[in-house]
């Protein structure tokens, strides 16, 4: 009874599909796919899904569409099959062939220019190793990607429900889909996108509401031109200035127009030609049409230029810097130096283009540019150029010691203790002098002038804060020496009863060191001298030893001895009245109390 009911609906399934099949002029399709039934995964007694359990087979396949959404088909396989009569795997299965027969109604998801998806179910029966047929409900997933040319790449993962026991099985499959016709595209929609009454295949802007009288486009001006081919959309205008207007008829559009309300040439811009600034050169010729100047100049007057140079760190002023204007080929036309306040000036500078550069100590200062334009109203044009070196500037004078006169023309040497290098310079009328500071090293500063004793001063880059100033100064002194003429070293000073040189008394020794380097030929005499404190003999014996304390340490610097007589004289050569016997004060001793340094005259 069974299998005349299942022969029924198989029956009545085919006729269905027949007729329905019958009515429609769809697109017919046919797939050939490799398929893999597994009946051994859906027993629960089965806990893996194991590919082993895969068997292979074929499966062929006929489509024909009944509408964009639905396709009946028609899949016919044949496999061999592994399955268990009893529903264990583990007491007996067999083997044997599966042939099967189907009635699918499919539901396309999807159908995109690559991607096409469907589910898919139907009806059909099943012949299981010839053990008779069996009512065969599949229902599954179809995955198609369309290669073009009429063929799709057709993949399927199907779950059969069968009427027997344990026949129940998953089945997957992968082939290709073949269109027996070309498919065709479907009919253009007429529609009006921008509801302006200009159906879209007669609008040339079919999404932007627009005037009949231009085929759908828009013209907001009204000037007759479509906004999409009008450079000024929202002014009216003329055709010959692609819709931008022209306000004053004389033939130049606004935009290029200097006087759009008023017409003049087009040699002039569309301005009339006067004489704004009456300076006798017309508009149309004048560079400076608002400012009197001359024929000469193109209608424009000369201009002072003013160049300051400043510290980029700190803004200061750097006077001394030497400035170069230049035309804008390169070529030098004047040069000038900034100024105790870091300016320079150049007079009767024609409007023009220009370049500024300025140097100082070697170091190139960021310069400026001039553009003609700069020379607008008044009578100046200023510019900035900026000194950006990390580096500090030695800046000072160097005097007569004991005096605010200065010292001029005499050489100043800087010099780097680490590297043993040394610049020198010159100092100018006014005695000063400018130096490069490199703030990596330490360094001496003299003066060297013959028969001059320069005072040597030590400078340390790090005692100074370039975030504050840019200027180290420093005020260098010396004295002039005359042979057989005593001069008195003030900081030669010696603990009470001793001759041990202290190290303040270095930098005071360090003077004669560079006198004598100086003067190759000079021979000196270092005296030490004492109050009348204490015991004569015993002083006399004290500055003896103290005078030649401060001979070897020059002898120690590289003087050689037989230039160095070190004689001690005690207290036979005070300088006041206070002898042996005599009440004074400890500065009246004082004064009595030096180390002096004295020039043999040669015989």
């Amino acid at each position: 009874m069974f299998k005349h009911i299942l022969y029924f609906v198989v029956g009545l399934c085919l006729v269905s599909t027949t007729f329905l099949s019958a009515q429609s002029n769809g697109l017919d399709a046919v797939t050939v796919r490799m398929i893999g039934s597994n009946h051994l995964f859906p027993l629960s007694a089965v806990e893996d899904f194991s590919a082993d359990d895969f068997r292979m087979g074929m499966e062929f396949e006929f489509f024909h569409q009944l509408s964009e959404t639905f396709d009946l088909s028609f899949p016919l396989r044949i496999s061999t099959s592994t399955w268990a009569p009893t529903g264990d795997p583990d007491m007996r299965t067999r083997q044997g062939s599966n042939l099967g027969l189907n009635a699918l109604l499919n539901l396309n998801l999807y159908k995109g220019k690559v991607f096409r998806p469907r589910l898919f179910t139907g009806v059909g029966t099943s012949l299981l190793d010839n053990d008779g047929f069996t009512l065969d409900i599949p229902v599954g997933l179809g995955l198609n990607f369309h290669l073009g040319q009429g063929i799709d790449l057709a993949t399927s993962f199907v779950y059969h429900y069968q009427g027997e026991d344990f026949r129940d099985h998953v089945k997957l499959g992968a082939g290709f889909r073949v269109y027996l016709e070309e498919e065709e595209p479907a009919p253009p929609k007429v529609t009006d996108r921008d509801g302006d009454g200009i159906q879209d295949t007669e609008d040339l802007c079919p999404d932007t509401p627009g005037i009949a009288a231009l085929n759908g486009c828009p013209d907001k001006d009204g000037d007759g031109i479509t906004d999409a081919s009008d450079k000024c959309p929202d002014t009216a205008g003329i055709a010959k200035f692609d819709g931008c207007p022209d306000t004053d008829g004389d033939g130049l559009q606004d935009s290029a127009d200097d006087c759009p309300t008023e017409a003049g040439p087009t040699s002039n811009q569309g301005c009339p030609i006067g004489d704004r600034d009456a300076d006798g050169v017309n508009d149309q010729a004048d560079a400076c049409p608002d400012e009197a100047g001359t024929v000469a100049n193109n209608g424009c007057p000369a201009k002072t230029l003013i160049i300051t140079a400043k510290d980029k760190i700190t803004n200061e002023n750097i006077p001394g810097v030497s400035i170069s204007l230049r035309d804008a080929s390169g070529k030098v036309l004047q040069t000038a130096v900034t100024n105790e306040s870091g300016v320079a000036q150049f007079a009767n500078i024609d409007p023009g283009t220009y370049s500024v550069t300025g140097t100082i100590l070697d170091i190139d200062l960021q310069g400026a540019q001039i553009a003609t334009s700069d020379f607008g109203a008044g009578n100046t044009v200023a510019k900035t150029i900026y000194y950006d070196d990390p580096n500090f500037i030695i800046q000072g004078k160097v005097f007569y010691c004991n005096s605010t006169r200065p010292l001029p023309r005499v050489k100043l040497n800087l010099k780097d203790k680490g590297a043993n290098f040394q610049k020198t310079t010159i100092s100018d009328d006014q005695g000063r002098y400018i130096f490069y500071l490199d703030s990596k090293s330490s360094f001496e500063l003299y003066a060297q002038k013959e028969k001059f004793l320069s005072q040597v001063v030590d400078i340390n880059p790090a005692d100074y804060n370039r975030s504050t100033s840019v200027f180290v100064r420093l005020e260098v002194c010396a004295d002039e020496v005359e042979c057989g003429e005593a001069v008195r070293l003030n900081n030669i000073l010696y603990n009470t009863g001793s001759a041990k040189i202290r190290d303040d008394a270095i930098p005071d020794l360090n003077r004669v060191v560079q006198f004598m380097r100086d003067n190759k030929d000079a021979k000196v005499e270092l005296s030490s001298h004492t109050d009348s404190t204490g015991g004569a003999s015993s002083n006399m014996s004290l500055s003896q030893r103290r005078a030649e304390s401060a001979a070897n340490y020059i002898v120690s610097q590289g003087i050689d001895r037989s230039r160095i007589i070190a004689k001690g004289y005690g207290e036979t050569r005070l300088l006041n009245r206070c002898a042996d016997g005599v009440t004074c004060s400890a500065e009246e001793h004082q004064v009595n109390r030096r180390t002096e340094f004295k020039v043999i005259c040669p015989d």
